[in-house]
């Protein structure tokens, strides 16, 4: 899979591991290759942030089953929520 922007690639090789197509670590590996390291943000019962893969593996055991990416028309950031 070849994907080069970070919110893409975090989409697309997120989705291949929460259906077990890949493991966590060589999902978040690819991630933080494009875009540095990542963390993630408002999960529940943990305050503050999180680096990836452990914010990945705390969404999935709270409920996370696909990763959606939206992007805006150019100029139009309506329909972002």
């Amino acid at each position: 899979m070849r994907v080069t922007h970070p919110s893409a690639a975090l989409v697309a090789w997120g989705n291949a591991w929460l259906t077990g197509h890949v493991g966590l670590d060589e999902a978040a590996d690819v991630v933080e290759r494009l875009g540095g390291p990542h963390v993630v943000a408002g999960i529940p019962d943990q305050p503050g942030e999180t680096p990836l893969r452990g914010g990945l593996a705390a969404l999935r055991v709270a409920g996370l089953s696909a990763l959606r990416l939206a992007l805006p028309a150019p100029g139009d950031p309506l329909g972002l929520t």
